[in-house]
């Protein structure tokens, strides 16, 4: 079996092509900027990114499944026209190649915040409309890629869609926003913290969902992937009792608002992501109505782990690796 996957490289990406190696499957992994995090692992490697449709092409070629992990993430920092280039524009290129050349089974990687949490219904489970034009950017462009999958669906695809929450865990060499996170907690480089929280998963409960959907996921169906929700304050003390940390300070959330010039300074200045921005203060300031996952738990054999788990096993992990 030939399993073609794009963000190879990424956290989500890299996991999946370990697993599938482990399990005997043939790799065809999409390498837009750098393979750090693919180094010693037996697969193809194919440069190119979601705007080249010929390196699309030669990914998706022979390929019984492809899994669609590639997305610019971003809380804030990146602008309308590129996250429209990689997260609809570049899901739409796949697409078209994949609708040419169908492979058995299509899984299309899109987030709870395709989803419109923000609407005052009692939970959110797979039918809670797709974000609007008052979402944002991050949101509206997560959601116009899922319609751009369900019409593939209507012209023939079998395709399954996934959302999960945030994603923690092990293998996270780039890293990602999150584990930059634990990475600054970690270091004492996060003078302080809000309250609030969120919804945290594990990127290996994430794979094993993924590749139950390979033969269980339904055409057309989304399957939300969500954890547990835990507060900032909590994830610090999980992260404490492995890397010793100091406790940072808890602040009102208007002093950090009040912040958010410095903070964005500092982050052009050294070239870096900034430490947050006003829309992750929004987002974790913010509790989600409960995030219902019994669909994934009952279709995909979905049984995620604990918050304390995640958080405690990739500090570990980021510990080991030398990023703390």
């Amino acid at each position: 079996m030939i399993v073609a996957i794009t963000g190879a490289n990424g956290h989500i990406g890299n996991n999946l092509c370990r697993v599938f190696i482990k399990k005997g499957y043939s790799v065809k992994a999409l390498i837009n900027r750098n393979d750090y995090a693919l180094k010693g692992l037996n697969l193809i490697k194919i440069k190119g990114s979601l705007s080249d449709i010929e390196a699309l092409k030669n990914l998706v070629k022979d390929a019984d499944y492809v899994i669609h992990t590639a997305a610019a993430i971003s809380i804030g920092a990146l602008n309308k026209e590129y996250l429209w280039k990689v997260n609809v524009e570049g899901t739409e290129n796949l697409l078209k190649v994949c609708l040419k050349n169908p492979p058995k089974k299509f899984i299309h990687f899109s987030s709870i915040h395709a989803l419109n949490t923000f609407s005052n219904s009692d939970e959110i489970n797979e039918n809670t409309p797709l974000a609007n034009q008052n979402a944002l950017l991050y949101d509206q462009s997560k959601a116009e890629a899922e319609r751009k999958v369900l019409q593939a669906v209507s012209k023939g695809l079998d395709a399954v869609i996934l959302n999960p929450t945030s994603v923690i865990g092990i293998n996270d060499y780039e890293p990602s926003l999150l584990g930059q996170t634990i990475i600054k907690i970690a270091k004492n480089k996060l003078p302080f913290l809000i309250p609030g929280g969120y919804n945290w998963v594990d990127v290996r409960d994430v794979v094993d969902a993924t590749l139950n959907a390979l033969e269980k996921g339904r055409t057309g169906e989304r399957y939300i992937l969500s954890g547990e929700w835990k507060s900032l304050k909590e994830i610090n003390r999980y992260i404490a009792s492995i890397a010793k940390n100091r406790k940072p300070v808890i602040i009102p959330v208007f002093l950090a608002y009040l912040a958010l010039p410095f903070i964005s300074i500092a982050a052009k200045l050294s070239r870096k992501n900034p430490l947050f921005t006003k829309n992750s203060l929004k987002i974790v300031n913010r509790k989600l109505p409960p995030i219902n996952n019994n669909k994934a738990k009952n279709e995909l054999s979905f049984n995620p782990r604990n918050a304390e788990q995640c958080f405690k096993d990739a500090s570990k992990w980021f510990k080991e690796n030398n990023f703390i």
